[in-house]
């Protein structure tokens, strides 16, 4: 009898720890999921990317995630002193590309955004972590928003061209 606690002790230790690493693949196989297809960055019940669990809650400052319309259109930011044009979709994909006068050549970034509890969340598939990147809506006008990004700065977008959608909320 005395020996049976030990083992069941180590047991149930080695389960959990099982456990969690199978937990933990998982999660790593669909980040290289993500990666592989973009399409598997969306989650199939919603049609946008995941919710950020600390984003969730109740009350007036906690929403579900959603493709605003009045995002959705043709923006210009300046990041680390290069004008950017970004292009947010309604199906929750954006486009980001440097300034052409700049930059020839340059690659542009394809990623999904949306926007949760008051908080801009980008993801990028090709991202070696997998998280999504989240940044704070200071304030929005109809023609301009700022964002806090994680260094402390602000990034102000400006809208270039606003466009239709009939798939985002309000």
């Amino acid at each position: 009898m005395v020996i049976y606690v030990p083992v069941g002790l180590l047991v149930l230790v080695l389960g959990g720890q099982v456990l969690m690493v199978s937990r933990y693949e998982q999660a790593r196989d669909e980040a290289d999921l993500c990666k592989v297809d973009p399409r598997a960055c969306v989650d199939p019940r919603t049609g946008l990317i995941p919710s950020v669990p600390k984003l969730e809650g109740s009350g007036p400052t906690h929403t579900p995630p959603q493709i605003p319309y009045r995002f959705v259109g043709v923006w210009s930011t300046v990041q680390r002193g290069k004008m950017f044009r970004i292009t947010l979709m309604d199906d929750g994909g954006f486009r980001m590309h440097r300034n052409f006068i700049d930059a020839p050549g340059h690659r542009h970034h394809e990623a999904f955004w949306m926007v949760q509890s008051g908080h801009f969340v980008w993801r990028y598939p090709e991202s070696a972590h997998g998280r999504p990147e989240i940044n704070r809506i200071v304030s929005e006008t109809g023609t301009s928003f700022d964002l806090f990004e994680r260094d402390g700065r602000v990034s102000r977008f400006d809208l270039l061209d606003r466009k239709a959608s009939s798939r985002c909320v309000l």
